[in-house]
């Protein structure tokens, strides 16, 4: 197979070497002629260090060439040329490739995604988004690296999948394409100047400072909210604050005498903290007398019976039977560490405030302080929760790939022009914007049976190649409204890509459900130019199977049958 890569960077490059590795012929794009020839002639690039290019990856500059014949067609050029390069190749993109997105960033001018700036201006479903965080260097050198791939064509998921995994480089897979782009577009944004403040061991005040200047210059769009922000001329707008903190206090079980009812009653005595913000939250907030340790094991060596401890509950529950088996939880308290963000809110940055502050009140903050802190040992680290806050909330999303939605008034939350975001044009049927917004309620609905029904339009490739896309799209809105027209109760239909819809179904026993396709799939043998459909599906009779694992069953029954039907 081949693969097609539009743009001659540092990442296109690395990603080159992936698909190399794993024996995929690669051919990589760049409209500069001196560069094309270059990079054949000498094997090397600036753009990487000490890095030579195989010799079996080839360059080109003539685009039809690159984008003839290929399976996956990786789109790897900056943000700002996607929307051109991709109503160039459009006219070369057939039914049969699949396109990846490598590309991270929101268009300038209208302020959409890079997969609705592919859609916008190539008419295909297999679409594909892949997100770090991985440096081109760690790539070329065969480091272990995780990638981040999102995809609602589940045909197109395994595919890509299949092509980049290998013993260094591991895929996570989610349906979330929206999810990983928002976060491959905003992680840099803050960590960049809070890595470099850092870095210089800077106090507090003069983190405050230089961001301060950099959002009345329009240098940083967000920032951290912890600091005390003086003097800000713009106006800003305060995201949700994700990450309320469960701390205890902790003392011995051979202390008798001290006891809390509140932090505000351990004023006068001293407590041990790890040094992270949380301390100075308990300083500067609550002014409680805090004396810091930077490793836990130090904290661990300085223990004794008197001793009154406070910790975030995540770390608590990581060492309480160990290190802390001999300390009891004498005080608990739900505390609002004001942990938000501060937005650039001028007439430019609306939609980027808008989609910023209802997804970061989607995060499940619990489960990533948990992860995060296992990655963390006893001696070699020091646990900074509110640096661990930062970089989970903003990059380890995407490395995990996690996205929890909030599912109970989700609509009210959503302006009503942002509604038509969950609706697909063409047909009208909901979109798989919608499916990522209600998987995760789906799967945690009890109410058994459950049924998953996947339904893929013949040959509606052939139909687009042969009659023109025209005709395509009136079949597909043909099929929507057989849909729409035999809909039942207690059910879902959503279109997942061009020519795949898929059907949730609460409370139907499996004869129905079988009933219900039978009579969907006569239907669909009415449709223009009599291709019909093909048909799957997959019961959910408890927890235990999850809806990927539906969905995914059902796909594979389509594919079996045409399989099957065919050796006939």
């Amino acid at each position: 197979m081949k693969v097609c890569i539009l743009g001659s960077g540092a990442y296109g490059l690395a990603l080159s070497t992936i698909f190399n590795k794993n024996n995929y012929e690669v051919v990589c794009y760049s409209n500069n002629r001196k560069e094309v020839h270059s990079l054949t002639k000498t094997r090397l690039t600036p753009r990487i260090e000490n890095f030579t290019i195989p010799k079996e990856i080839k360059f080109t500059n003539n685009i039809k060439q690159a984008v003839k014949s290929s399976t996956l067609v990786v789109i790897a050029v900056p943000a700002r040329s996607v929307d051109e390069i991709t109503k160039k190749i459009s006219k070369y993109v057939t039914s049969k490739m699949h396109i990846l997105i490598a590309t991270k960033g929101i268009e300038n001018k209208t302020c959409q995604f890079m997969s609705e700036v592919v859609e916008r201006n190539i008419n295909t479903s297999k679409i594909a988004v892949i997100s770090g965080p991985t440096f081109a260097k760690d790539i070329v050198t065969s480091s272990p690296i995780g990638l981040s791939l999102a995809s609602t064509n589940l045909l197109t998921r395994d595919l890509v999948k299949t092509m980049l995994e290998n013993e260094t480089t591991k895929v996570r897979e989610t349906l979330d394409i929206i999810g990983v782009e928002v976060c491959g577009a905003i992680k840099n944004v803050m960590a960049i100047l809070s890595g470099i403040l850092d870095g210089m061991n800077t106090c507090e005040s003069t983190k405050a400072l230089f961001l301060t200047k950099a959002l009345n210059e329009g240098k940083v769009d967000i920032a951290f909210n912890y600091y005390k922000f003086d003097k800000l001329t713009n106006n800003f707008d305060y995201s949700f604050s994700p990450y309320n903190e469960k701390v205890v206090v902790l003392t011995s079980y051979y202390n008798v005498t001290t006891s809390a009812n509140s932090l505000i009653s351990l004023k006068g005595k001293q407590v041990l903290m790890l040094d992270n913000k949380l301390a100075n939250y308990m300083s500067d907030k609550i002014n409680i007398d805090v004396k810091t340790y930077k490793k836990p094991s130090s904290l661990f060596n300085s223990l004794g019976k008197d001793k009154i401890v406070i910790m975030d509950y995540n770390t608590y529950n990581y060492y309480k039977n160990n290190e802390l088996s001999n300390y009891k939880v004498i005080y608990e308290q739900d505390l609002n560490t004001d942990y938000n963000f501060i937005l650039l809110n001028t007439n430019k940055n609306k939609a980027f405030v808008s989609l910023y502050k209802y997804y970061i009140s989607t995060i499940n903050t619990d489960l990533y302080k948990s992860r995060a802190l296992l990655k963390f040992n006893n001696d070699s680290k020091k646990i900074d929760l509110t640096y661990i806050y930062m970089i989970i909330g903003l990059t380890v999303l995407v490395v995990f790939s996690i996205v929890y939605f909030k599912n109970k008034n989700v609509s009210n939350k959503i302006k009503k022009e942002d509604k038509m975001r969950y609706v697909d044009h063409l047909t009208s049927l909901k979109n798989r914007h919608y499916l990522n917004e209600n998987y995760i309620k789906w799967q945690a609905n009890k109410i058994y049976p459950q049924a998953i029904i996947v339904i893929n339009i013949n040959k509606v490739g052939h139909i687009n190649d042969v009659y023109g896309h025209e005709e395509g799209d009136m079949v597909i809105r043909k099929a929507a409204n057989i849909l729409i027209n035999n809909q039942l109760e207690q059910s879902d239909i959503v279109r997942t890509n061009g020519d795949e819809f898929l059907i949730y179904m609460v409370g139907y026993e499996e004869t129905k459900v079988i009933t219900y396709m039978r009579r969907l799939y006569k239907e669909f043998k009415n449709l223009p130019y009599k291709f019909g459909a093909s048909l799957g599906y997959s019961m959910i009779l408890d927890d235990v199977k999850t809806i990927d694992d539906a969905i995914n069953e059902a796909v594979l029954e389509i594919k079996t049958n045409k399989e099957s039907s065919e050796d006939k």
